[in-house]
């Protein structure tokens, strides 16, 4: 593979044969980088005497499918947890 201006490219030679006839063609392969950006755009608080707040600014823009984005926490609360769906979870889609 040979990176080329953000892309990687592959040129092989392809054969395809039926045991009597060949035929030979040149495959060309780009792969582009994938990318992620992921913004807070809404700040989290909590209210005293409250038990829960609503984690809804996380916004991810991807030149890949979003469907296959995973969020994984890295460093989980100091106090408490983070729950999807009423489970505790540090990784969710």
């Amino acid at each position: 593979m040979r990176p080329v201006a953000g892309l990687l490219w592959v040129r092989a030679l392809l054969q395809v044969s039926d045991g009597k006839h060949s035929r030979y063609t040149v495959l060309n392969v780009n792969v582009t980088a994938l990318t992620l950006s992921v913004w807070n755009v809404s700040a989290s608080t909590l209210v005293q005497g409250e038990l829960s707040t609503t984690v809804a600014g996380i916004h991810v823009v991807s030149s890949g499918s979003p469907r296959r984005i995973i969020y994984n926490v890295t460093r989980p609360p100091r106090h408490g947890r983070l729950y999807r769906d009423d489970e505790p979870v540090l990784r969710f889609r």
